[in-house]
């Protein structure tokens, strides 16, 4: 019989500082050597529960655009955009910095990714917005 693993909700800052540090650890072994099934289905679990805490306690409201949307996840969660491309909503560092500086439009792939991977509500991802001259 397998062991069960023990989930409970996050319910305080610590906690939540906790569980982001812990999935950060996860997702540096997973960049160095990767994830056994028990860790992956672990960082999983930690992403969803940091992820229903955040958006009890950190609700995106008003977001001015898809991007702004993404920059205020980022902060919250202290995300760099090389942890975007590492979850897989960007292919390279190079694309997660034009589309971030307005320089590229979102795709509708890179849309759903962001959706799926950082648990963003799709009416927050599929505004308008403008994009900036690149000279």
């Amino acid at each position: 019989m397998k062991k069960a693993i023990r989930l409970y909700p996050i319910t305080s800052n610590k906690e939540h500082e906790h569980a982001l540090g812990r999935v950060a650890e996860l997702m540096e072994k997973y960049d160095d050597v990767g994830l056994n099934r028990a860790e992956s289905a672990e960082l999983d679990a930690l992403a969803t529960l940091a992820a229903a805490y955040e958006d009890r306690h950190f609700p995106v409201k008003g977001a001015k655009d898809p991007v702004a949307t993404i920059k205020l996840v980022m902060k919250v969660r202290a995300l760099k955009p090389a942890d975007l491309v590492r979850l897989g909503v960007f292919q390279t560092r190079e694309r997660a910095s034009e589309k971030l500086n307005y320089k590229r439009a979102l795709t509708l792939e890179e849309i759903r990714r962001a959706h799926e991977r950082l648990q963003i509500p799709l009416e927050y991802l599929v505004a308008d917005y403008r994009l900036r001259n690149a000279g």
